[in-house]
């Protein structure tokens, strides 16, 4: 006797002509995945390494500038003096473009609230006009047929003497 598939799908997928899938790993995990964030770490800290080490070069360039007449407190100076300035054009750059980002943005909402405003208008006027056409057509026949039985009530009761 021949011994058959435990699995019916198996043998439907192999008599159609389709391959049965490779068996599947038992960890979930590959060995070969990094913890999420690992080659950003890695960036940002070669990063700060890069730009370390131009500060150190471009002050030791800077030093080696200065007259021979100056002293050292006199180069460190000047050297400092520079690096504020550039540090401020630097900021008076980056204000600019937050300032013109903010322009950006202010105009994008303005874009977008105007035309929602104007839809929750008529919104508004909807439900108004709703409001008034119930309060016309459901409750004031109501309220003016409740007022007359109560005024028949006290009619029989004034003749009725109770």
């Amino acid at each position: 006797m021949e011994e058959t598939s435990t699995k019916p799908d198996e043998s439907a997928a192999q008599a159609a002509g389709f391959e049965a899938a490779p068996p599947t790993a038992t960890s979930s995990l590959p060995e070969n995945i990094e913890e999420p964030g690992g080659k950003t770490k890695l960036y940002a800290v070669l990063g700060a390494l890069v730009l370390i080490l131009l500060f150190v070069a471009i002050t030791g360039g800077l030093y080696m500038l200065g007259d021979d007449n100056q002293s050292a407190l006199e180069r460190l100076r000047d050297i400092a003096v520079i690096y504020i300035v550039l540090t401020s054009m630097i900021i008076v750059v980056l204000l600019g473009a937050a300032t013109a980002a903010l322009i950006y943005l202010v105009m994008q909402i303005k874009n977008q609230v105007i035309p929602l405003l104007q839809e929750t208008s008529a919104t508004v006027n909807r439900v108004r006009g709703t409001t008034e056409f119930m309060t016309d057509e459901a409750v004031k026949p109501i309220i003016s047929a409740a007022g007359k039985m109560a005024q028949w009530r006290a009619m029989v009761k004034v003749i009725s003497g109770r």
